[in-house]
């Protein structure tokens, strides 16, 4: 069974402000409670598999909220692989990349695998180099690559 979770828009706000009229769309930035709510979604495709979509721009307001909704999903259930999707992560902030970063240690000492799809195109990709994160994680093509063998035919 894939379950997702996902925060409510009690607020209202899109978070998005431009692109109807031919200009270039305004990014979205996670900081709002309906921001962050936009900004990330996380599912159990399986047990012990925990996947964390990122949507928009990640700024340093809605990291601190990403990184706490994160940390509960972790403590609620047990949990060995975190696969974080990063495919429509427009901006990787100095903040979203300190929370990756923090992530990553913490799966590190809890003896879970994390696994980051998504990190090809360039938004993601330099920052990841630049901060030398790449080469500690595995990184996957796609959601699908990343979870387990036995899972992947079954649960997308």
């Amino acid at each position: 069974m894939y379950t997702q979770t996902s925060g409510d828009n009690r607020h209202g706000t899109s978070g998005s402000t431009g692109g109807r009229d031919g200009t270039w769309p305004a990014r979205r930035r996670t900081g709002s409670p309906g921001a962050v709510a936009e900004a990330l979604v996380m599912a159990r495709p399986c047990t012990g598999v925990l996947v964390v979509s990122l949507h928009t721009a990640v700024g340093e307001p809605g990291c601190e909220v990403l990184e706490g909704r994160i940390a509960d999903e972790l403590a609620r259930e047990a949990t060995c692989r975190v696969v974080v999707d990063l495919h429509d992560v427009t901006v990787l902030s100095a903040a979203a990349l300190g929370m990756l970063v923090r992530l990553r240690r913490l799966t590190w000492l809890r003896d879970m695998r994390l696994v980051l799809v998504g990190t090809g195109h360039h938004a993601v990709h330099l920052p990841l180099q630049a901060a030398g994160v790449l080469p500690l994680v595995d990184t996957r093509p796609t959601v699908r690559s990343a979870l387990p063998a036995a899972v992947a035919d079954t649960a997308l």
